[in-house]
């Protein structure tokens, strides 16, 4: 008994089972290691988003012009995003694009970002009084001032035509996250803003496309009632959207006081008309001092190739000036549905009328009764006058007129297919000589990403961080058990 007690003591003390223990601690420490760092590095990644963009179109990743704007910033910016973390990050491959654009923000000094439940966290909505807040919207906020988006409105779609039934159907093409996210940071942390005023009192039409657009891309709107309000001298844009009814003399006396602006100029006015408006006789003089006819009926094309969905929705061809020349290698169209015709006529003083969209020479026009007319005359879809002021220093003032105000509506201005919104942009950047203006690529979702499911996700954690781990420890274990046994 003595004996084998001793063989048994003996065998414990033995070099090979010091071995064995010291490989199995190894083992063992090896993979606490292993989990420690993982869940560091996970952290860590959370907070400095640590990421490689995989995707061939960088998807994921941010512009050198954002990096740029966000390095620079000197102030701190929090965004909050209305909704659940986890539901954002894992429901879908376009959420999930949407997530990771936001962590790519967190990871600057500058900027916070932080996910507010509204439901779990109801007092938060107390913070904001001037706001209505709702479920997936996002907050950009600074000391100067705030900006309110949606996420639905950072993806953008495309509208697509089934020739064979004459029907419409709409997807979602490319996420826009990154230049609403930065044209917001620029927005609340600018010293100056491009101010617009949108005059209401003479149309019943909803502005409220081209007031996202234009509140999306960093100008300061407004609505001003254009009866009872002196407009702002301090707006540098005004727009009439949907124009229905006539001026009265003293209104539009208004205008002229705005635009001359004490013979300093400056201003931009915009003029956006609405086919169902019985003829103005007052605004139409006022036009026509500008250079500017406007004429009757809706513009059409009879050639399929140059029309979108129906003759009445014909798209427009760039005239010649230089807001064209940024687009001169794009091929998507821009569009203008039901529009009145536009043309130049003979004026007096200092104005110089330039078409800036036209139609083709197969165009005509559609009158009430059903007719259809070749004109003579070009047609117009949106031109631009020039009132320049020659004094101590030469001081312009523009008017621009569009036969549309359908092509500048929500629907037009959200859909990837035509260049509306963009063109409308260029535009107003040029003849307000704004600058620090956000280019950024819209985001392709036609192309390749390594984009998962919430499914995915969930596979990769269990197997990398339970599953791995776990093989790894039986492994170690059954070749302790081996040496042991050996």
């Amino acid at each position: 008994m003595l004996r084998g007690g001793k063989a048994m003591q003996s065998k414990f003390k033995g070099k090979h089972f010091r071995y064995s223990v010291y490989a199995a601690a190894m083992i063992v420490l090896a993979i606490v290691i292993a989990l420690v760092l993982n869940a560091v590095v996970s952290r860590l990644s959370d907070r400095y988003n640590w990421s490689a963009d995989l995707s061939d179109n960088k998807l994921y990743g941010l512009s050198e012009q954002t990096q740029t704007i966000l390095n620079g910033l000197d102030r701190q910016v929090r965004i909050h995003v209305l909704t659940d973390e986890t539901a954002l990050a894992t429901s879908n491959e376009y959420m999930a694009q949407l997530y990771q654009t936001l962590q790519a923000y967190g990871a600057y000094p500058h900027v916070e970002v932080d996910y507010v439940d509204l439901t779990l966290q109801p007092t938060f909505a107390k913070q904001y009084p001037d706001l209505t807040l709702s479920d997936n919207e996002v907050i950009v906020e600074s000391e100067e001032r705030v900006q309110l988006l949606e996420l639905t409105q950072m993806l953008q779609t495309t509208t697509s035509l089934n020739e064979s039934s004459y029907t419409t159907s709409t997807t979602i093409s490319g996420s826009v996250a990154e230049q609403k996210l930065t044209n917001a940071v620029m927005f609340v942390t600018a010293q100056k803003l491009v101010t617009v005023s949108v005059l209401t009192g003479f149309s019943d039409r909803d502005p409220a496309g081209i007031e996202q657009l234009l509140t999306d891309n960093s100008f300061q709107v407004k609505q001003q009632s254009l009866i009872t309000d002196e407009i702002d001298p301090e707006a540098d844009i005004a727009v009439l959207y949907g124009l229905q009814r006539d001026i009265s003399e003293p209104v539009l006396q208004k205008l002229d006081t705005w635009l001359d602006n004490d013979g300093q100029q400056g201003k931009t006015f915009l003029i956006f008309a609405d086919e169902s408006a019985p003829q103005l006789q007052t605004v139409d003089a006022f036009l026509r001092e500008w250079g500017i006819e406007a004429g009757s009926g809706l513009a059409v094309e009879q050639e399929n190739s140059k029309y979108y969905f129906y003759p009445y929705y014909p798209v427009a061809q760039f005239g010649e000036s230089e807001y064209a020349e940024r687009f001169a290698q794009r091929n998507n169209p821009i569009v203008m549905p039901f529009t009145k015709p536009v043309y130049s006529c003979a004026t007096t003083g200092n104005y110089q009328v330039t078409p800036l969209l036209t139609f083709s020479d197969s165009a005509s026009v559609l009158d009430a009764d059903g007719a259809v007319t070749q004109t003579e005359t070009a047609i117009s879809a949106i031109q631009l006058s020039c009132h320049t002021n020659y004094g101590t220093q030469t001081n312009r003032s523009y008017l621009v007129y569009s036969g549309s105000w359908q092509a500048f509506s929500a629907s037009i201005l959200t859909d990837s297919t035509f260049l509306n919104a963009e063109y409308l942009l260029n535009l107003l950047n040029s003849l307000t000589n704004r600058e620090n203006v956000v280019d950024i690529v819209t985001k392709d979702f036609s192309e390749p990403a390594h984009a998962l499911t919430s499914q995915q996700v969930t596979t990769r954690i269990i197997v990398f961080a339970a599953v791995l781990p776990l093989c790894i420890l039986c492994a170690g274990l059954l070749v302790f058990l081996r040496r042991r046994s050996g």
